[in-house]
């Protein structure tokens, strides 16, 4: 049990130094999974959802906050 209070701890301090913001690695892994989507998709299949870059969904994110446009 201490090993995974260890390994949250070093996850947690090495997150620190990644070089994009956590939120934004997220959004790109959900819109990778989203282009695999489209890759494999066959005709009749349900559509793969339109995933914006970050850049745009950040804006709009930023817009439905009521909030500037505070790029990182």
């Amino acid at each position: 049990m201490p090993t995974y209070a260890v390994t949250a701890v070093l996850v947690f301090c090495l997150s620190g130094c990644a070089s994009d913001p956590w939120e934004r690695a997220v959004y790109e892994g959900v819109r990778s999974s989203a282009n695999q989507c489209r890759l494999s998709a066959r005709p009749g299949d349900a559509p793969c959802p339109a995933v914006p870059d970050y850049g745009r969904y950040d804006k709009e994110r930023n817009r439905a906050r009521g909030g500037a446009n505070d790029s990182r």
